[in-house]
């Protein structure tokens, strides 16, 4: 099984991944040793790309298992 066929099977993975995009944007400019060596501009959107991957796997995620539990 490929992980289209497990994503369709289980939306809750998109959600996971989507999680731990977002930790990984609210932590990263505060545990990772070389941020200040890069302007803040660059850290700003740096931290956006991740939020913004989160927010739509996690909207996909959402959108999938609403559609799936519709069908059902």
């Amino acid at each position: 099984m490929n992980i289209v066929q497990r994503i369709k099977t289980n939306p809750r993975i998109l959600i996971s991944i989507g999680l731990l995009f977002l930790a990984a944007s609210i932590a990263w400019p505060r545990f990772i040793g070389f941020t200040p060596h890069l302007g803040d501009v660059n850290i700003d959107g740096f931290r956006g790309f991740l939020s913004g991957i989160a927010l739509g796997l996690e909207l996909l995620g959402l959108r999938t298992l609403s559609r799936r539990r519709g069908n059902a």
